[in-house]
């Protein structure tokens, strides 16, 4: 844990710690362990997403593990204590069910790669958060958060043109754009356009 008064300080319902382990799990962990699942697989972008843990080769599947355990590991942490938003609570099951599915799925390269692109949008939010002041973070999070959506809604309409069980690539597609369109909606609160407005944070 990180020492000092100012890392207990709560932001938006979390200690600033969480925040600051938060960017350097994303940045040090999660997006470059999935660089290295399809570096290691030795395969292109469009043959590694279309793979399962079976189909790639022990360093693949390795950096595969390690991304879907770090995944499930950062979300479990935000229940200890448990958070007061129901909306976090919600996506974050979600996203543990999910992790645990994509394990045995034919395309957890896709997976990764969709998820990935999220959190690495997350980065910039989390940045944000710990510095409102920065019109660079605030910036890069409303460009970075709508870029990540807009290319994992392009991998699950992807996916459906796959090889893949019409059913699965369907429910990964509803899911992926209800998680997508929910981002987005932050986004546009926090920029105030369209006639959304800003929650105000105490």
């Amino acid at each position: 844990m990180l020492p000092g008064d100012k890392y207990s300080v709560m932001l938006h319902g979390f200690p600033t710690r969480r925040w600051v382990f938060s960017v350097l799990i994303q940045s040090l962990l999660l997006v470059p362990a999935a660089v290295l699942s399809w570096y290691a697989s030795e395969v292109g972008v469009a043959t590694w997403v279309a793979q399962g843990l079976d189909d790639m080769t022990s360093g693949g599947a390795f950096w595969t593990r390690w991304y879907l355990s770090t995944l499930f590991g950062m979300e479990t942490r935000d229940f200890f204590p448990p958070p007061d938003n129901t909306l976090i609570i919600v996506h974050h099951i979600a996203v543990m069910i999910a992790t645990l599915g994509a394990l045995l799925s034919p395309i957890v390269g896709l997976y990764v790669c969709g998820t990935a692109i999220l959190e690495f949008g997350s980065i910039w939010y989390n940045l944000k958060v710990l510095d409102e002041s920065s019109a660079l973070f605030k910036w890069m999070y409303w460009l970075s958060i709508s870029a990540s959506n807009l290319l994992a809604v392009l991998l699950g309409f992807w996916l459906v043109t796959m090889d893949v069980p019409l059913g699965l690539s369907l429910t990964y597609l509803a899911v992926d754009i209800g998680v997508c369109i929910g981002r987005q909606r932050e986004v546009f609160k926090d920029a105030e356009v369209l006639g959304f407005k800003k929650k105000k944070h105490h």
